[in-house]
């Protein structure tokens, strides 16, 4: 426990009601929620959206928002230098979600850096090739800049990623997210889909490649006329998945649900008999986790990240390979067999109790006040 409260402020690219909000935000107001109940205090400095204010109190935290998405990168430094750097903050924590804001430049207190995942040559997947290649240039300033600042990373992939860029790896601490066992657990009243059901949620993005579990989806409905491939989420990817569909002549059995509230996510995760993360590449794998505390076994890419999201044969599968005919061996492999279903069932409801947030609150204060201690103002 902290001998005093401490003054915090945080750099993200959105805030919690940003439309365009994503699994950092749910990781801003699990950690830092828990930390404004115990007394201090934190701010966050994040990117404007049509319709939002400059300044407002929400849920205990001030935010400050200035520019867009593609200019908070230089206007979050300058804000802080002309109207933050003076105040009396413990710490500043700027989370990286692929873009670097050079803190360790700009910041005058002492700062950590949460580091989600970086890019890399993915962003050429994603992205138009003069953005892409802006991102590429953007983080390979990243062992310059960050060098000696300290980082917290969510997992192995993003850890191991960090030391080949040159980050020491003394520099780095490993803390793994949680789950909110509150909303994400097995509903005895909800019950599994009559049909055969594999469930996509997430953004439709290039980089989580949905097209190859479209590709994957297709024997699988071949063999099993019932089965349903359900894809929960929005994105810029939706055009193009939509026209892969029809040219895989897929329209019956595929659905778009687009957006889905919270409630309606977690009833997916629930009555799905199972969950795919085909992406390439992720800082952690959110949603693997919640689907399974909900108690849905999970199919997950063989790729950093994720596949630190599942115990391998206990609460899902990591599929081997990443090709459209891995996927789809696993898919028939579980919407075959009831048996296999049902003990990774409670494989993934226990495996995921090992992840709470309240641990990792702990566990990032904890190294929080050691970098406030090491600074002398203890």
């Amino acid at each position: 426990m902290s001998s005093r409260p401490l003054r915090l402020l945080v750099i993200n690219w959105r805030d919690p009601k940003n439309p365009l909000s994503g699994g950092a935000e749910i990781r801003f107001v699990e950690l830092f929620s828990r930390f404004l109940k115990k007394g201090h205090e934190v701010s966050l400095l994040c990117t404007g959206y049509p319709g939002s204010s400059f300044k407002e109190e929400w849920n205990g935290f001030e935010i400050y928002r200035v520019g867009g998405e593609y200019t908070f990168q230089w206007e979050a430094p300058r804000f802080y230098l002309s109207r933050l750097g003076h105040q009396s903050f413990d710490l500043v924590i700027e989370m990286m979600n692929k873009v670097p804001l050079y803190t360790p430049w700009v910041v005058r207190h002492r700062l950590l850096t949460m580091v989600d995942h970086l890019f890399g040559k993915i962003a050429f997947m994603e992205l138009p090739w003069p953005l892409a290649s802006y991102v590429v240039l953007s983080e390979s300033l990243i062992p310059f800049c960050y060098r000696r600042s300290p980082m917290l990373v969510y997992s192995e992939g993003t850890k191991a990623d960090l030391i080949r860029r040159g980050i020491p790896e003394r520099s780095i601490t490993l803390i793994y997210n949680g789950v909110d066992g509150n909303s994400y657990f097995p509903d005895p009243l909800v019950q599994k889909t009559e049909f055969p059901s594999v469930l996509y949620l997430g953004r439709l993005k290039r980089y989580k490649r949905i097209d190859l579990l479209l590709s994957a989806f297709l024997p699988v409905f071949k063999k099993e006329p019932r089965a349903r491939l359900i894809i929960a989420g929005k994105g810029n990817d939706l055009p193009r998945l939509q026209r892969w569909v029809r040219t895989l002549s897929l329209e019956g059995a595929v659905e778009f649900k687009g957006h889905v509230s919270e409630e309606n996510k977690i009833e997916l995760l629930r009555s799905s008999w199972v969950l795919v993360v085909p992406s390439v590449r992720e800082g952690w794998g959110m949603v693997s986790l919640e689907a399974e505390a909900c108690g849905t076994p999970v199919l997950v890419a063989d790729s950093p990240g994720i596949r630190e999201t599942v115990e391998e044969g206990v609460s899902g599968f990591v599929v081997r390979g990443n090709s459209p005919s891995a996927f789809t061996e696993k898919i028939l492999l579980l919407l075959q067999d009831e048996m296999l279903r049902k003990r990774l069932s409670g494989g993934a409801i226990a495996f995921s109790r090992r992840f709470q947030w309240d641990l990792c609150a702990d566990q990032t204060m904890a190294l929080i006040e050691r970098l406030r201690d090491q600074d002398g103002t203890a």
